[in-house]
C-alpha cells in the first residue's frame, strides 16, 4: 500500500482520490478463506464460518443463517460519537426473507444504527436514541442480485438512505444525541438478537464525513462499482 499523507495516499501524485479523505476502513473481501482484510487501515474482520463467492469486484464473502455466519471487528476506530458517518458496499442476497446487513447497534449501550431487510419486503434502518428513529420503505430485492446501499447519518440534519446511488427514503435525526457506535466495533450479517443473513457481501467503506455526490458517483460508476484506491 501506497504511504498516506494527511489521510491521501500518494503514488506519486498527492491527493490521488478525495474518497481516502476520511475513510476509516475498507474492506475488499477478496479473500477465499481468513480474516477479510481492512486494506487502508488494518481493521480486519474477523470470520466466524464464512465462505467466498464471485463478488461485484474480485471476490465477495458469503454468509449464511444455517451456518450463524458474520464477520466482526471490535476496535475503536468506529466509535464515531455523534460526528458525521457514511457507510457504503454492496449485497446480494441468495434468498428472500429477513437479512441482517451491517451493525452497530448496542440494546445495553441505546445507541447505535442497523440496516435491515425485514420480512415483508422492507428495508429497516434504525438509528438508536432512546425511542429511535426508524426509517422503513418497501424494497424488494431481486435474489442473486447486487445492490449497492449506501447509509449517511448527518446528525445537524437527515439520514439518507441511498440503493443504487438513488435516494430511497430520508429521516430527520438532528435532535439525535447517542452515538452512531453501540457496539465496539462493527458487524457484517448478524444483529444482537441474534439474527443472521444469506448474503454476499463485497467492496464495503465507513467515512468519519459525508461522501459528496461526485464521490458516491463514483463509488457506484453507473453500477459496475469501483474499488480502493478509486482511481
Amino acid at each position: 500500500m501506497f504511504p498516506l499523507v494527511n489521510d491521501v495516499c500518494v503514488a506519486g501524485v498527492p491527493n490521488s482520490s478525495t474518497l481516502l479523505r476520511g475513510l476509516v476502513a475498507y474492506w475488499k473481501m477478496d479473500e477465499t478463506s481468513g480474516d477479510r482484510v481492512d486494506i487502508h487501515r488494518g481493521h480486519d474482520l474477523t470470520p466466524s464460518t464464512v465462505g467466498n463467492a464471485a463478488g461485484k469486484l474480485g471476490n465477495a464473502a458469503t454468509l449464511t443463517k444455517a451456518g450463524t455466519s458474520s464477520l466482526v471487528n471490535t476496535d475503536s476506530a468506529f466509535d464515531f460519537g455523534v460526528n458525521d458517518v457514511e457507510v457504503a458496499g454492496w449485497v446480494k442476497l441468495t434468498i428472500g426473507g429477513t437479512q441482517e446487513f451491517i451493525n452497530t447497534h448496542s440494546a445495553a449501550a441505546a445507541s447505535g444504527f442497523y440496516i435491515v431487510k425485514d420480512a415483508t419486503d422492507a428495508i429497516v434502518v434504525f438509528l438508536v436514541d432512546g425511542a429511535g428513529a426508524a426509517m422503513t420503505k418497501a424494497w424488494s430485492p431481486v435474489v442473486d442480485t447486487w445492490y449497492w446501499i449506501s447509509l449517511a447519518m448527518d446528525r445537524d440534519g437527515l439520514m439518507t438512505l441511498r440503493i443504487d446511488n438513488a435516494v430511497h427514503q430520508t429521516v430527520s435525526i438532528a435532535a439525535f444525541s447517542s452515538s452512531v457506535s453501540g457496539l465496539p466495533g462493527v458487524q457484517f450479517g448478524r444483529l444482537v438478537v441474534p439474527t443472521y443473513a444469506d448474503c454476499d457481501f463485497d467492496e464495503w467503506g465507513f467515512w468519519n464525513r459525508l461522501l459528496t455526490t461526485t464521490e458516491r458517483a463514483k463509488l457506484y460508476s453507473g453500477g459496475t462499482g469501483r474499488t480502493y484506491p478509486f482511481l
